[in-house]
């Protein structure tokens, strides 16, 4: 016979997961409410429990309005824009050390101290990149990444963000959402939708590191309604 010890941490934990949930839900009724009509305010009431479910599969939804479109379609993309990082495989153009690895800017983990292993790190390459699989073809909203902090946050500045299904020169090719022109420690680029399986991070025209301490793809799941 096997018993689980429930931990304080894990506690916590499902404290913290619920009060994240709750407010997700709360504030996309706030919206709805807000620019809804009555019909679509007797939907969300009626369906009030799918709501429930979405948010608490996906608590780390970004909050959006999503153009004219009515209440069925924005709360499915409100609640269905999530981080898809965490179901992806990354690599890069080269490796610097063992701390550096390219999973580490999906990893979940937001320290930005190079020294603590959770951020990726390239050699000094001439047009050095980084490149997330999502796996499948994905509506990409918006993409938020966290820069080192402990030094050198300035060689992020210039990097292009590319979305595409292309892998031709390694999916720096496809089109560009992005140029982060001054890299500050965190900062959301959006990409208004743009569809495609990879995501590129590379700094053209000159040799360098890409260093990135967090990567975060926010974008639409299977089954969502991508209404940007």
């Amino acid at each position: 016979m096997s018993f689980h010890i429930k931990t304080r941490s894990q506690d916590i934990q499902a404290d913290v997961r619920m009060k994240i949930i709750m407010l997700s839900t709360v504030l996309c009724i706030a919206l709805i409410v807000k620019f809804g009509h009555a019909q679509e305010i007797q939907f969300l009431v009626q369906n009030f429990s799918e709501f429930w479910r979405f948010a608490w599969e996906y608590p780390a939804c970004e909050i959006r309005q999503c153009g004219n479109h009515g209440v069925r379609e924005f709360s499915q993309c409100f609640l269905l824009s999530v981080n898809l990082s965490g179901s992806c495989r990354a690599t890069q153009s080269s490796l610097y050390d063992y701390r550096g690895l390219a999973m580490n800017a999906v990893d979940g983990n937001l320290n930005s101290n190079y020294m603590k292993a959770s951020c990726t790190s390239t050699q000094s390459d001439m047009n050095p990149w980084w490149r997330a699989d999502l796996r499948r073809s994905r509506g990409i909203h918006s993409i938020r990444i966290t820069n080192r902090r402990d030094c050198c946050s300035q060689r992020l500045n210039g990097a292009e963000i590319r979305i595409g299904d292309s892998l031709d020169n390694n999916g720096n090719n496809n089109p560009k959402c992005a140029t982060i022109k001054s890299a500050g420690h965190s900062e959301t680029f959006e990409c208004g939708g743009m569809q495609g399986r990879y995501v590129n991070i590379l700094i053209p025209g000159r040799r360098e590191y890409l260093t990135l301490c967090e990567v975060e793809i926010f974008g639409t799941q299977e089954g969502g309604v991508d209404c940007l």
